[in-house]
């Protein structure tokens, strides 16, 4: 039980950086931060609650476990980060799936190359999410 108190009190501490860090895109009225395609909200029934709204379309997928200890050990913009990275990889993978399977299926090459420019731009994304992971990194560390 005690560990549940302090569970929450340390996403509330999440929450509050969210608030801190964009504070431009904190709505009151829900309760919430949207920042990096990530919602973070307050609820004093079931406490702090992250969505990813990239993913479940109308209705936004709550983050996973692990991903929530890396918002409770690393920080809002850290957390975010690392939460990010991991998500376009899992998605460049799933793309490279589906590039296989498109030619082992022999699907138009319109449909092939469709596939490998998203995966192409989920790429870039990528890089550039780890470069400003890592640069975070190193400020951390110095």
């Amino acid at each position: 039980m005690e560990d549940d108190k302090i569970l929450r009190e340390i996403m509330i501490d999440v929450m509050n950086q969210a608030i801190e860090v964009s504070p431009t895109s904190y709505m009151r009225d829900d309760n919430c931060v949207i920042h990096m395609g990530m919602k973070i909200s307050y609820d004093p029934a079931r406490g702090v609650r992250v969505y990813d709204t990239t993913k479940g379309g109308a209705n936004y997928i709550e983050i996973e476990p692990v991903d929530y200890m890396s918002l409770m050990t690393h920080g809002w913009v850290t957390g975010v980060r690392i939460i990010k990275v991991k998500t376009y990889m899992e998605r460049i993978d799933m793309l490279t799936e589906m590039i296989k399977e498109a030619i082992a299926d022999g699907a138009r090459l319109v449909t092939v190359t469709n596939l490998k420019n998203r995966r192409a731009e989920l790429t870039t994304a990528y890089a550039d999410a780890k470069h400003k992971l890592n640069t975070i990194s190193h400020e951390e560390s110095n």
